[in-house]
């Protein structure tokens, strides 16, 4: 086991509208993707990969030794509306 694994074991980062650099899409369908983040998240854009790793740092750091058993939602606010 590396040895931070069980600082972070049973916390959760769920990533969600993150924009990658794929060549999967058209660019039509880039497009829409675009329109429903702006549509639905309250940030209003897509989130970076990125973003969704900056997490797991604070819950590897000191800062996060009390913290246990949470979900970290990087989704722009999705889940708040």
């Amino acid at each position: 086991m590396l040895p931070y694994a069980r600082s972070i074991a049973g916390d959760d980062v769920i990533a969600f509208l993150i924009r990658i650099q794929a060549k999967v899409l058209s660019d039509d369908a880039k497009r829409g993707f675009e329109a429903f983040v702006i549509g639905r998240v309250p940030l209003g854009r897509a989130g970076s990969a990125e973003e969704a790793a900056a997490v797991a740092p604070f819950l590897l750091s000191d800062d996060a030794s009390y913290v246990t058993g949470s979900q970290y939602a990087v989704d722009g606010g999705l889940i708040m509306r």
